[in-house]
């Protein structure tokens, strides 16, 4: 993939950035998720790439691509640049894949944009997440509510790494409720963070402030990060997502980013096959086992080919956590 290098797309008040692999079959536009860096598919990308022309696109307000020069984040704004990537460049059908917010973006393409969508691929996908009621009541919103005071304090008061790893150390652990042991949540939880699911070396000290952090998170008193985290972890989960346009964590925080977009009714209108994945409830758990059910059957009542991947003992980032499994799947499936 990379010496096929980014590429780039202009499209409104945006340059759109993809990375394109060689052309060995039916374009696989791949869509990452919020702050997910593109070189998280790699090693999917080495197997997908022999069967499939990639493109892995990097959404405005990400990284390469850069701010959007109108800050505006809704969900048709990313689908619409994806629409013209497609409609322009490419200029084929494609299988389209997308992860967490790319989920979405891909949700948006396939349901709107049907003549250009030949499959759709969603990995664990942000679906429903911001119904407002959801929203307001749930986990997921404080953690982004977090992320949004850590890049605005890093862009505009041009606050370094240091301050930002503080800052995070003394804010409290937000994540789902659900009663596992330490150790299994840090190794699912330090796959995102590139320690390959391994435990980082821990002394006696350290070994028992996490554990007593861990038991007050359980107990429903939330720790400092610092008092959860390993010292190797800090660093790596305060800095993720430095790189995005604060307005585009603001748009989710205030709901926006899905406004006017009805998950459902749009998984009603998708009318191609749809390869649909689940992440490790334990890991994750932001809906339950009926809601993704509930969604794959929207799609299967209309008559179309569907299979659902429960991916157990995998966290949010499918592709990066089993990238064997992800491209084996997808082959398989759309190939």
């Amino acid at each position: 993939m990379n010496r096929y290098g980014v590429k780039r797309h202009a499209v409104g008040p945006v340059n759109l950035a993809y990375v394109e692999g060689p052309p060995n079959g039916t374009p696989l536009v791949i869509l990452p998720g919020m702050a997910v860096p593109w070189q998280s598919y790699i090693k999917a990308a080495q197997l997908l790439c022999k069967s499939f022309h990639l493109f892995i696109v990097t959404q405005r307000g990400h990284d390469i691509t850069g701010w959007a020069s109108d800050r505006s984040y809704h969900v048709s704004d990313y689908g619409s640049d994806v629409t013209s990537l497609i409609r322009e460049v490419i200029r084929k059908p494609v299988v389209i894949s997308g992860h967490s917010l790319g989920g979405l973006v891909a949700l948006w393409v396939a349901s709107t944009q049907r003549d250009i969508v030949i499959g759709f691929n969603a990995e664990d996908g942000a679906f429903l997440v911001n119904e407002r009621e959801r929203w307001e009541s749930g986990w997921v919103k404080p953690m982004f509510v977090g992320l949004e005071q850590r890049v605005r304090a890093y862009h505009e008061q041009g606050a370094s790494l240091d301050v930002i790893t503080k800052m995070f150390s003394e804010s409290r652990v937000i994540l789902p409720s659900v009663n596992m042991s330490y150790d299994r949540r840090i190794i699912a939880l330090g796959k995102s963070l590139q320690h390959r699911g391994q435990m980082p070396p821990l002394s006696d000290t350290e070994r028992e402030i996490l554990y007593s952090g861990y038991r007050k998170y359980l107990s429903g008193t939330p720790p400092t990060n610092a008092e959860f985290w390993p010292k190797s972890f800090l660093a790596p989960a305060a800095q993720a997502g430095l790189n995005l346009d604060p307005e585009v964590v603001r748009s989710s925080v205030s709901a926006e980013l899905s406004e006017n977009f009805d998950n459902r009714k749009a998984f009603a209108l998708v009318r191609v096959p749809m390869l649909y994945w689940e992440s490790d409830r334990e890991m994750v758990g932001v809906l339950s086992r009926a809601e993704h059910t509930d969604l794959v059957d929207i799609v299967r009542r209309n008559g179309q080919r569907v299979k659902h991947v429960y991916a157990e003992g995998n966290g949010h980032r499918i592709h990066f956590d089993a990238a064997e499994l992800f491209a084996k799947e997808i082959i398989d499936f759309f190939y």
